[in-house]
C-alpha cells in the first residue's frame, strides 16, 4: 500500500492483494491523535482508491493520515503518513 498527491483535497491509495482488496478506511487526526474525519475510500479500478477530504479539512499540514486495506477474508493492513 502506497499513497500518492492527489489535488487539493483528495488522497490516492494504492493497494493490492493476491486477490482482492474489498475496503479502505481512511483517518486522518492531528498530531495530538484527535479525529479530523473518517471515511472510505472510493475503488477507482483493482489497485487505486481515492478518498475526498471534507471541504473543511483540505489543510493536511501537520496530520497524520491512516489507511486500513482489508482484502476478503477480512485481513488488513495499516499504512500512516505524517503530513507535516
Amino acid at each position: 500500500m502506497r499513497f500518492s498527491e492527489g489535488n487539493h483535497n483528495t488522497i490516492i491509495i494504492h493497494a493490492h492483494d493476491d486477490f482482492r482488496v474489498e475496503k479502505v478506511e481512511i483517518e486522518i487526526t492531528d498530531l495530538n491523535n484527535s479525529l479530523i474525519e473518517k471515511g472510505n475510500a472510493i475503488r477507482v479500478n483493482d489497485h487505486e482508491w481515492n478518498y475526498t477530504v471534507h471541504p473543511d479539512n483540505t489543510i493536511i499540514k501537520n496530520r497524520i493520515i491512516t489507511a486500513v486495506a482489508s482484502d476478503l477474508p477480512g485481513n488488513k493492513t495499516e499504512m500512516k503518513l505524517k503530513a507535516l
